[in-house]
């Protein structure tokens, strides 16, 4: 039944996305006015978009049925309900007002058709439907909705397939037929989403009428549709006549009457001959149940009968059970003698044996066939105590006291001693005052030939195991120092042979002669024999009780050993050996010869320098290098005589020793110095303290002649000096001579335009004068501009560009040409910007200064664009005209000074010069791109100070 619950579900779902699908569909088709679309059928009226709309809302209603949409589902259906009942409304009154009209008449170019008053009350009634799903009471409410306006579809559809006039020419009051078909399958997802609800749960049980009924209703819907048809289709097709063919639905409708008739007789036979069957089983249980009640009653009759003898029998047995409870008493009181005194010497021996048990120090217990204590004495309990802080107790499993990292292994030991077998084993077990190791002995306990408990004896061998592992580890240590010490040892007899050796030993011996020692045979067999009586020389004196060292060379792998011999003596003086050492000291030797080697490069390096050495102790100078005498003509014995502040120039004393104070410190000096001549020299000087190292003690000072390079710097001063005083005359010569031409150029200009007022025909050339004047007085800017920009310090200011460009158009509204050019200006500066406003004005001048002269009088509308952005850190400056271009030829040099790109230029050639003096000035950068004939741009990046 389940899985017909979830088919049935799953139906709904498929149904209600074809349902949410088809109208988007339609809804589409009306955007792109395609009829094919909007129709879905050929030849039938297009469905209105706000019933596509409804539909789409009913769809989802039904799929997003979740507890946590329910909000959403319950909006959605209140806006179904209220366009419904406004649409019946507008329909019965006759409202001018039309929703889709209103929301869809300017999306459309079609008319639309009003939606029929039978749809919107589908609509109402279904969303009614789906608000009462929320109730189990109103299922039943809930499925007449669904089903009136399913028969009512089933209707309508049925009368467009066979063509019934009346759905055909009423499309304002009934709905298209492809809104039947969609209400057709809206209900059907309605009444499919809650199949346990309502009529659908007749017909998916597993009773014999919801069987009937899933088996007939298909055949009884699909048959008279076919047949239907079938007659509509012939006499259409004039194969049979009117009347025929109502016979032939009759006599068809009669048919199917008859087969449900005799399918639901045929049920009710099967459900009633069940029911006989069972009737008639549960008659022929309660015949056999009567018979086995009566065979029960004639047995209980005959029991009756035995009971009256078994009661005569227990007379009889009573009395004899009286006599033999006298004897019984008298065995007993001679027993109970014979055990008082039996538990008198028990209880003595329990008492003995339980001082022993008590006060032993090992940890006993007594455990049975389960695991579970049964004795245990104080030594336990007090260890158990201590170990985990709690005391064991009778009954408790021997592995719940145990650490749960060992409670495995103490169940697989005592199950090896419950099938009869000693165990022992060692422990590790932890307690508050360390890790404890225990010795455990598990001992079966035979009865009668088979285990009935399980001793387990605890032994503390913690101190023994770490003395063991003391001297294991102090073993170790000897013989790890023994095998891995560089030097090599060996132990001889006193007939010269083997006892021990080490590694190194063994190692040497092999690489020396090539054969491997073994403990037990002759040192002797390895010294050549050239060597041997030497060597027997040394055994004898160190027999005699001296020791004996000396060195010897390895050649064979280049090695230097020192050997010592000692003897070795038992503990009662006895001479028992030799004991040989060699210590490899190879290293030391080859060290010794690098310090030789190094010693003489350093001193090679050192008197054939141009450097001079000194090591200075104190205020005395103990080391001289032997070039002196080439740099300063001293003699080093002679110069050791002097202290070095007395050749030293009094200016450039005092020395400052006292920076050099701590080890490692050092300091740089210039200073003059006396040569033998009586000459001064320019020494250069570096000194460090390396009092520190032994072998030196003092003050390591090296010195080397500057003279040559102090004359040189001296007089590249000078001609600084010069070069920076005929810089600062010759600005402050442009800057006078600028100012001064400018004010008779200004009165040349005024007398001009008083000139041009006058209207005279007699001045022809005024404007070639006004023109070459106006190109003085630009040149004159020019100069003072850069001027300006190379002697006046950077001033640091916040930035107003906005009020900067407006300064620039006012300077430059007078220039020819200005009042073609179109300037556009954007600014982004959404933080403080500071900088030289001076320069930024001089920058700003020249970019549209250059726009202006080099614009483009073919193009009708010139312009430029200046973009700025400033951000914390910087600002960019885009500027951007369609002027006449740079050639690529020339983009190397645009940024030189007097230079022209081009023969139209009227300029002088400074422009751009200044604007790179001014970036630079400022530093920052500008970069430049062109293409002749269409546009040039500058980018320029000002950093914010």
């Amino acid at each position: 039944m389940n899985t017909r619950i979830n088919f049935l579900k799953n139906c709904s779902k498929t149904l209600g996305w074809i349902v949410l699908i088809v109208p988007c569909f339609v809804l589409l088709g009306w955007q792109i006015d395609s009829i094919v679309m909007k129709q879905l059928v050929i030849g039938t009226a297009p469905m209105n978009p706000i019933t596509a709309i409804l539909f789409i809302l009913s769809a989802v209603s039904i799929l997003f049925s979740s507890p946590s949409s329910r909000i959403f589902r319950v909006s959605i259906i209140g806006l179904i309900l209220l366009v419904s009942f406004y649409q019946i409304i507008q329909f019965r009154l006759g409202l001018p007002f039309r929703i889709d009209e209103f929301l869809f008449g300017t999306f459309f170019s079609d008319s639309i058709n009003p939606m029929a008053p039978s749809t919107a009350i589908g609509f109402a009634l279904l969303s009614l439907s789906i608000l009462l799903s929320y109730s189990k009471r109103t299922a039943l409410i809930q499925h007449t909705l669904v089903l009136v306006v399913l028969t009512t579809a089933v209707f309508l559809t049925t009368g467009y397939i066979l063509y019934v006039p009346e759905f055909h020419s009423s499309i304002y009051l009934f709905p298209a037929f492809q809104t039947c078909i969609l209400f057709l399958l809206l209900t059907l997802a309605i009444l499919l989403s809650q199949p346990e609800e309502g009529i659908i749960k007749f017909l998916i049980g597993d009773w014999e009428g919801s069987r009937i009924g899933r088996l007939l209703i298909p055949v009884t819907i699909a048959v008279p549709f076919l047949i239907t048809q079938f007659r509509l289709f012939a006499e259409h097709s004039g194969w049979v006549s009117t009347e025929f063919g109502s016979a032939s639905v009759l006599l068809s409708f009669i048919i199917i009457l008859t087969v449900f008739l005799f399918t639901t007789i045929s049920s009710l036979n099967i459900r009633d001959k069940a029911q006989s069957d069972f009737i008639i089983k549960i008659n022929n249980l309660n015949a056999e149940l009567k018979e086995g009640n009566d065979h029960q009653l004639a047995s209980n009759e005959e029991l009756l009968a035995s009971n009256e003898e078994i009661k005569a029998a227990n007379e009889e047995l009573s009395a004899m059970n009286e006599q033999l409870a006298l004897a019984a008493e008298a065995i007993r009181m001679r027993d109970q003698v014979i055990i008082d005194q039996k538990e008198e010497a028990l209880k003595r021996s329990q008492q003995h044996l339980e001082i022993i048990f008590s006060n032993t120090k090992e940890e006993i217990l007594l455990m049975d066939t389960e695991g579970r204590l049964v004795l245990f004495n104080n030594s336990l309990e007090r260890f158990i105590l201590k170990a985990t802080g709690h005391k064991p107790r009778i009954g408790m499993y021997v592995w719940d006291m145990t650490a749960p990292s060992r409670r495995e292994v103490s169940k697989k030991l005592f199950r090896e001693a419950l099938a009869g077998h000693a165990v022992t084993s060692e422990a590790t077990l932890p307690t508050p005052d360390g890790e404890v190791i225990h010795l455990l002995k598990y001992e079966p306990v035979f009865v009668e030939g088979n285990v009935t408990y399980v001793t387990l004896i605890s032994i503390d061998i913690t101190e023994q195991r770490k003395q063991e592992a003391a001297l294991k580890q102090s073993e170790n240590n000897l013989k790890a120092i023994f095998d891995n010490t560089l030097d090599s040892f060996a132990l001889l007899s006193p007939d010269s042979k083997i006892v021990a050796f080490n590694s190194a030993y063994f190692n040497n011996i092999f690489k020396t002669y090539g054969k491997e020692i073994k403990i037990g045979e002759s040192l002797m067999n390895f010294i050549p024999p050239e060597r041997r009586p030497t060597f027997m020389n040394f055994l004898e004196k160190v027999k005699a009780g001296e020791r004996v060292e000396y060195h010897q060379e390895v050649s064979t792998f280049g090695a230097w050993f020192k050997v010592s011999i000692i003897p070795v003596h038992s503990k009662s003086g006895e001479f028992t050996g030799y004991c040989i050492s060699a210590s490899d000291e190879t290293a030391i030797h080859k060290a010794q010869l690098e310090l030789r080697h190094k010693e003489e490069r350093f001193r090679g390096l050192v008197e054939h320098s141009k450097d001079i050495f000194l090591i200075i102790i104190g205020q005395t100078t103990t080391y001289v290098s032997s070039n002196i005498n080439e740099v300063l003509g001293y003699d080093p014995q002679e110069f050791t005589q002097y202290e070095l502040e007395d050749l030293v120039h009094a200016d450039d004393l005092p020395i400052r020793w006292n920076e050099l104070g701590a080890p490692g410190n050092h300091q740089m000096f210039e200073y003059r110095i006396r040569n033998k001549n009586g000459n001064w020299q320019w020494m250069e000087g570096f000194c460090v303290n390396l009092s520190d190292v032994e072998s030196i003690g003092g003050l390591v000072f090296t010195s080397r002649d500057v003279t040559d390079r102090k004359i040189a710097e001296d007089k590249l001063r000078k001609q600084f000096e010069e070069l920076e005083k005929t810089n600062y005359e010759l600005d402050h010569f442009v800057y006078s001579v600028s100012h001064d031409l400018r004010a008779p150029l200004s009165s040349i200009l005024g007398l001009i335009n008083v000139a041009e007022m006058e209207k005279s025909e007699e001045l022809p050339f005024l404007g070639m004068i006004k023109g070459r004047v106006n190109h003085l007085d630009g040149f004159i800017k020019d100069i003072l501009d850069y001027s300006r920009n190379a002697r006046t310090e950077l001033e640091s200011e916040i930035i107003d560009f906005s009020q900067l460009f407006e300064e620039t158009k006012d300077n430059l509204k007078l220039v020819s040409g200005f009042e073609r050019l179109t300037i556009k200006f954007n600014l982004n500066d959404q933080i403080l910007f500071y900088s030289d406003s001076t320069r930024l004005g001089i920058i700003l001048n020249n970019l549209v200064s250059n726009a202006i002269k080099f614009q483009n009088y073919l193009r009708p509308d010139p312009t430029i664009s200046i973009t700025i952005t400033a951000n914390e850190h910087k600002a960019e400056i885009i500027a951007t005209d369609n002027g006449i271009g740079i050639g690529p030829e020339h983009m190397s040099k645009i940024f030189d000074m007097f230079y022209r790109a081009t023969d139209k230029s009227k300029g002088s050639g400074l422009g751009l010069y200044i604007v790179k003096e001014t970036v630079a000035k400022l530093h920052g950068t500008i970069k430049a791109k062109s293409k002749p004939g269409e546009f040039t741009t500058f980018e320029i990046v000002i950093p914010n100070s």
